[in-house]
């Protein structure tokens, strides 16, 4: 055993010279969890907007039946089920048809350390990855923007030009960004009948449902594409990126038939449909392209947010975004899509909106982003409501792999399942407009921060350069009270993110000084907390004195109907609240001085190392005060979140807190487009701390793992697509052949870091850490984390040295990673590298009282025994109960006592021989 303890249980330094801390299991860092959005099959008639990835799946034909799903490409099929002729079928760039499911996508765990997320297991530990390419983007415009234009309409006096031209001809001498192939839709007749029943059992990565659609869905790795086998012979080939590819895969397809044992032929080979997609990099005015090209234009919003034009030569159709993204469809050659953006792009540049001119890109991109927060931490899906209109916030597409890949630092990608990837980076963009309220750009870094996999330094710098700007400013900024302390909150929520705790106590000062809140105290009176109790005892409560100017009216409060539901236990011995028999008044709050309240919850929970019953309790009473305040949805959605994660570690209130989990998951998995609750919901959510919709859906699952309720939890984590914790699953049963046979499935559909790591995990090969070490060019935290950590299973403790040292150069704030990299290196005796470990634990987490205590030990056994004393001193203050943390300030005593007397000892020995004394009776 560890003379230094572990994390729970930290010991003393007796026989120090024998190793360190135990190292920790878990990794420090932002967890989130999720589940895709899926797309079912609809009629273009019915609803345009939920069939769009990145751009359209297909275009209306009269009498065409269009078909998109998560299994095939959109196509046009005639009444016998075989293809006709295939107008647009827009593919994932990765996987052929749109999709919006990826098994190959994967999501760390949570912090074993954060009181915020779910605990991990020693061998499953989290890493980035990259997310999928796919995910869903949803399409929105403004309802005042919600009128057909047709070729009847009249141009108005002023800001549209004055001519109609035709269908452009001519090329612009100007620098044309060159379209690049996205998608290639082709069709071969394999001249046989086919048994569709007999392809589907006996080739691999197909699938077969006639109910659902007439064909075999088959899909191949190389080149990566999806065809349509039909029992007529005609197969459709979609996904790939050119003739060449396309023709190369369907040839693939017709041997695969083949070798199952059909005479098939390879007949009749014809592209029937390239789709090409560009970005001109600014935003266009929709309406007066339309009206001014209305012989080739259509543009109906509230059906579709692009512009359809519809070009002679080439016979094309563009499909045109005011974010500036065109995607071109219905060419049958790559020359045809060059000469058709050659062609468009000189009208779009005479319709570029001029942010001088109208002054509202500002007000878009604040549109966007609110829009953005909606969708992930609110329950605000920006979809049709039953009437088909469309929400009143603005939306724009964007392609969700681009939007990734801005807002991504290497592997450490957002979150895969993230909803409504807008234009979020264009928020960010150096520019005048865009940047004249810093106090946006901070809730950008802010949320920015909340959907990667893990905390990233790059944006906690960025954040503290944008609230230098802001903090310079602030004491002029002319914004009522209310507002300020709102954004002091904010502050608050940025500085715990990065375990300042100073910082964030400070920032919550000033916000409560700011909403009118004087004191906050804890109280006692006689209460009753179970049914059947006789005699009274005194119960915690919170008093919260408001100054004078602060009268704290009801007027805020919104009606319990709005609020999130207040889940009852039903315990048959407990109360669902404490009864005081003194009934004392309860002060009004209003929703600013509700969430005030709850900052000083949060702040003084992370702020003490220890999760005791007396903090627990301490915690509790402010959470009940803000449930019973009632005062807004996000503030109280926040307080019973953070009441759940209390209550999971109580067997008596387990199953209130796993109903409630459940509860708040689906308000945040719903999709509500409601403008009033959109305004409502929206109110202090910042300043709440929101927490997306997969982290609250991990949670459910994990307290239904320990509730025992396993197959529940597993179909969460596999919604969510968080295969290490469904491995963790099968490895906490027994079953590790299962783990390992999912691993390697994942593994056989695509190679990520993650799914090596996790193999590595399941079967202890260090192999797999290596390999998963060279595909990522060494990028990967994870993979470096792992093998250090298995190295370190095994004693191997100066090789282990080494890839904790890499992991921490790779993500710097892994708490974890330092603390078993100081391990180490006190088990290798070197104390000034262990030292140094354990400071920057310190630094990253001051309430840390572990790292303090193994840092005490390292300055004990370097020979800084003064300075150990002071160090072991600060960790007692964070953890009084530790005896082990007692021990060592014990044996620092003893040996300054011990000193203190053979100094006195020599000083006598001294005395005595100056005076001459005989010393022989001693030997």
């Amino acid at each position: 055993m560890d003379h230094f303890g572990s994390p729970a249980n930290p010991q003393s330094v007796v026989s120090s010279l024998l190793g360190g801390q135990t190292p920790m299991h878990g990794v420090s860092g932002i967890g989130p969890s999720g589940g895709p959005v899926s797309v079912n099959p609809s009629s273009i008639q019915a609803n345009y907007q939920s069939m769009f990835s990145i751009g359209p799946s297909s275009l209306n034909v009269a009498g065409a039946q269009s078909i998109h799903s998560t299994n095939g490409p959109s196509s046009i099929f005639n009444p016998h089920n075989e293809p006709s002729s295939v107008l647009n079928s827009f593919s994932s760039e990765f996987k052929g048809p749109t999709s919006v499911t990826n098994l190959l996508a994967g999501v760390p765990s949570s912090a074993s350390y954060s009181d915020q997320q779910p605990p991990e297991s020693v061998s499953n530990l989290a890493v980035p990855m990259t997310p999928l390419h796919s995910a869903e983007s949803v399409h929105r415009t403004p309802k005042q923007h919600h009128q057909p234009h047709s070729a009847a309409a009249q141009p108005p006096p002023s800001n549209m030009p004055t001519f109609v031209p035709a269908t452009p001809f001519s090329n612009a001498s100007v620098e044309i960004p060159s379209p690049t192939l996205q998608n290639i839709v082709s069709t071969v007749n394999l001249g046989v009948q086919l048994d569709l029943k007999q392809i589907a059992l006996r080739a691999r990565n197909a699938e077969y449902n006639p109910k659902r659609f007439a064909a075999v869905i088959m899909r191949i790795r190389e080149p990566r594409t999806t065809a349509l086998i039909f029992s007529s012979g005609k197969m459709v080939c979609t996904g790939a990126k050119s003739e060449e590819t396309s023709r190369l895969a369907a040839r693939k397809y017709a041997r695969i038939v083949q070798k199952i044992g059909f005479n098939a032929k390879f007949t009749e080979f014809k592209v029937q449909n390239m789709v090409g997609s560009c970005d001109v990099k600014f935003p266009i005015q929709l309406e007066g392209l339309c009206i001014t090209h209305a012989q080739f234009s259509t543009y109906e919003p509230e059906l579709f947010p692009g512009l359809i034009y519809r070009m002679v030569k080439p016979r094309v159709v563009l499909l045109i975004f005011v974010s500036g993204k065109v995607v071109i469809t219905g060419a049958k050659f790559k020359k045809d899509i060059d000469e058709a953006f050659s062609q468009i792009y000189p009208i779009l540049k005479g319709f570029k909106k001029s942010k001088a001119e109208n002054g509202q890109l500002f007000e878009w991109a604040v549109g966007q982003f609110v829009s953005f927060v909606g969708a992930n931490f609110a329950g605000l899906l920006p979809e049709s409501d039953e009437n088909g209109t469309s929400s009143d916030v603005p939306l724009s597409c964007v392609s969700s792999q681009f939007a990734s890949s801005a807002l991504s630092f290497g592997l450490n990608v957002p979150f895969f399942a993230v909803r409504a990837f807008f234009d979020l980076v264009s928020f960010d963009e150096n520019d005048q407009r865009l940047i004249e309220l810093d106090f946006w750009r901070f809730r950008l870094v802010s949320v920015w921060s909340a959907i990667l996999l893990e905390r990233q330094s790059q944006l906690k710098k960025l954040a503290e350069e944008t609230l230098l700007s802001i903090n310079r400013h602030f004491s002029h900024w002319s914004v009522p009270n209310d507002r300020r302390a709102e954004f002091a909150l904010e502050k608050v929520w940025h500085h715990l993110r990065y375990f300042e705790h100073s910082a964030a106590k400070e920032a919550l000062r000033v916000a409560s000084e700011l909403s009118g809140i004087e004191k906050v105290e804890f109280g006692g009176a006689l209460g009753r907390r179970t049914r059947f109790q006789q005699k009274e005892v005194p119960q915690l409560f919170l008093q919260v004195t408001l100054s004078s100017s602060q009268n704290g009216d009801g007027s805020l409060a919104p009606s319990p109907s709005e609020l999130p539901k207040n889940c009852e236990s039903g315990d048959d011995t407990l109360l669902e609240r404490i009864v005081f028999s003194e009934g004392s008044e309860q002060k009004v709050l209003n929703p600013v001085q509700c969430a005030c309240v709850l900052g000083m919850a949060l702040v003084e929970r992370h702020d003490k190392a220890t999760a005791d019953e007396i903090r627990t309790e301490e915690t509790t009473a402010f959470l009940e005060e803000i449930i019973n305040q009632k005062s807004c949805w996000a503030v109280q959605f926040r307080a019973l979140y953070e009441r759940s994660l209390l209550e999971r570690q109580n067997r008596r209130r387990m199953e209130r807190a796993c109903a409630q989990l459940e509860s708040l998951g689906k308000v945040l998995d719903s999709a509500t487009p409601s403008s009033v609750i959109l305004s409502h919901r929206l109110c202090l959510l910042f300043a709440s701390n929101p927490t997306p919709f997969w982290t609250v859906l991990k949670w459910h699952a994990n307290v239904l793992l320990s509730l025992g309720c396993l197959s529940d939890a597993l179909r969460i984590f596999e919604r969510l697509q968080l295969w290490e914790e469904t491995v963790q699953c099968f490895v906490s049963l027994r079953q590790s052949e299962k783990a390992e046979a999912l691993v390697r499935r994942l593994l056989e559909q695509r190679e990520e870091p993650l799914y090596l790591c996790l193999l590595g995990d399941v079967t202890g090969d260090a192999e797999c850490y290596q390999k998963a070490i060279r595909i990522s060019d060494d990028k990967s935290f994870r993979a470096r984390f792992s093998l250090a950590q298995h190295l370190l299973s095994r004693k191997q403790f100066d090789e282990s040295m080494d890839h904790y040292s890499r992991a921490v150069q790779i993500q710097p704030l892994q708490l974890t990673a330092w603390f078993n990299y100081g391990f180490a290196a006190m088990k290798c005796r070197d104390f000034q590298t262990a030292s140094k470990a354990f400071h920057r634990c310190v630094d990253i987490d001051p309430s840390h009282f572990e790292a303090l205590n193994n840092l005490g030990a390292s300055y004990f056994l370097m020979g800084e025994r003064q300075r150990a004393e002071k160090i072991f001193l600060e960790a007692q203050k964070l953890n009084r109960q530790n005896s082990h943390v007692l021990e060592n300030l014990q044996i620092i005593e003893a040996e300054a006592k011990a000193k203190k007397e053979a100094e006195e000892l020599a000083k006598n020995q001294e005395v005595i021989a100056k005076k001459g004394g005989d010393s022989s009776n001693l030997g």
